[in-house]
């Protein structure tokens, strides 16, 4: 920090960098006062009741790891979890797995895999700190330049594979389209084993990028950047004063959706819950157990879901995030890909054919029995977790909304769920927050201000966060999904 504070002496306190470029850093939980805190076996933490209902040995140790992990570091994405500590530890835990436990795959290779996955969305972000874990355990750096002669074929092989994951998953159970034949028939083939290791490290790290772009998380101060990016990285920056005033969030809680959770939650019943209270009550996380999910008419059609566009003359004139978007061609040589969703004429894919816990789960825990129980343990707890609140209204049932929000992302994919009553998507999601979701759930790195801006709803910060952790989810989930689909019907 202080060969830092030598090198760029006109940026003043710099371990108060900002975070996002969305929002202001006094809306997170302050990693030095947590760790401080915690060290002293302090339970006092006036920013966040999250954070002090949570074990303070658990959280710290968790700490520690993350900060081996990233070799000296806690990156910004992993502080702003700090508002969900339990969520952050099975999140780290399960990324440290999938680098370090036994596999198949060398760490390297898992660290190109991981590197491939970051580019086909461009996130500059991620490939930064992969490249540094990269260079640490050994890895061939001319693996990563455009047209390499060095990269084994091998890897050459998957960076098509990779990009049909990230943006077409549900072609890997067309019958028309055969993705796995050239990868485990051809002369560098690939395992089954090191197949689907290669899927959960690609899904994993596809869907952090939701979590990077949805929150305009900035760089790390230590990161290779050009002196236009400056500006954005002081806390509390006058241009970022500039830019939110010239697009004021001005916004209510949607009466209308309000009205209608509160009628589910009277039809329901009163879920059992196990609260965790603020002492200061300001804020609360609730945890909900479903007893049961209610039965609906059945109605999966994606007409629907009501698909958004927005003209690119307003997407040029609104804005994003600091971020290289050509990344993918500039270090493999190959341009992004648009998303395609799935085609309407097509019949979805019934839930029940697929369901995690009968055939995902029993499938990958076959080879990875470590990977595969934390991968269900941050599933499990990402559809329990709720805030009881919703914008501005306090002690709000709110799960047919997060469930509207994985369900949607689900639906554009090629999955439906037949006791969920499509129509209800329409109330419960506004157009443009479908259009929010749609865009970090499938090509991230379009995301931007002027898109956060135009949902309709006086979101908290922690509630954006929570709403883009869903989509983060059910993004690993589909594409885990497809992937172990695609796998297990060429088998057959």
């Amino acid at each position: 920090m202080r060969d830092l504070k030598e090198e760029y002496k006109t940026l003043e306190f710099i371990e108060e960098h900002r975070l996002t470029i969305y929002f202001c850093n006094k809306n997170f939980p302050s990693l030095r006062r947590i760790c401080t805190s915690l060290s002293k076996q302090d339970p006092s933490f006036p920013e966040s009741a999250l954070v002090r209902n949570f074990a303070s040995d658990q959280l710290l140790d968790s700490l520690k790891k993350i900060y081996n992990f990233y070799h000296g570091r806690i990156p910004k994405f992993e502080q702003i979890l700090l508002w969900y500590p339990e969520y952050l530890t099975k999140f780290s835990d399960l990324e440290k797995a999938i680098i370090t436990e036994e596999g198949p795959l060398p760490i390297d290779w898992r660290y190109f895999v991981a590197i491939l996955s970051v580019s086909a969305y461009g996130c500059e972000y991620l490939y930064s700190l992969l490249l540094e874990a990269y260079v640490q355990v050994g890895g061939d750096i001319t693996w990563l330049n455009k047209d390499s002669t060095t990269l084994p074929q091998k890897l050459k092989n998957i960076i098509a594979f990779n990009s049909q994951i990230a943006y077409k998953p549900w072609g890997l159970i067309q019958e028309n389209e055969n993705h796995f034949s050239g990868l485990l028939e051809s002369q560098d083939a690939w395992t089954r084993q090191e197949l689907l290791q290669m899927i959960t490290i690609s899904a994993f790290y596809h869907s952090l990028c939701c979590l990077v772009y949805g929150m305009g998380i900035l760089p790390e101060f230590d990161f290779p950047r050009d002196q236009q990016k400056d500006a954005y990285l002081k806390a509390d920056d006058e241009l970022w004063k500039t830019m939110v005033k010239n697009s004021p969030m001005l916004k209510r809680t949607n009466e209308d959706i309000i009205q209608q959770l509160r009628k589910l939650a009277n039809e329901n019943g009163t879920a059992d819950q196990e609260e965790i209270k603020d002492e200061s009550e300001a804020q609360k996380i609730v945890f909900e157990v479903q007893k049961s999910q209610e039965k609906t008419p059945k109605n999966s059609s994606l007409d629907d879901l009501g698909e958004d566009t927005i003209p690119s003359e307003e997407l040029s004139s609104i804005t994003t995030c600091p971020h290289n978007n050509s990344i993918l061609e500039s270090f493999f040589g190959t341009k992004p890909v648009f998303f395609e969703s799935y085609p309407t004429n097509k019949k979805t894919i019934d839930i029940e054919v697929y369901e995690w816990k009968t055939i995902g789960y029993p499938f990958l825990l076959e080879g990875f029995p470590e990977i595969t129980s934390k991968i269900d343990a941050k599933l499990e707890y990402i559809n329990k977790m709720t805030l009881g609140n919703f914008g501005n209204e306090k002690n709000v049932k709110t799960d047919p909304f997060r469930r509207a929000i994985v369900y949607y992302l689900e639906n554009i994919h090629g999955y439906s769920h037949p006791d969920f009553d499509y129509k209800q998507m329409n109330v419960l999601l506004h157009k443009d927050l479908k259009l929010a979701l749609k865009t970090i759930g499938t090509t991230p790195q379009n995301f931007n201000f002027g898109l956060l801006n135009k949902i309709p709803i006086d979101f908290k910060p922690y509630e954006v966060c929570h709403i883009i952790l869903l989509i983060m989810e059910a993004k690993f989930q589909i594409e885990l999904m497809y992937g172990v689909l695609g796998l297990k019907n060429y088998e057959l």
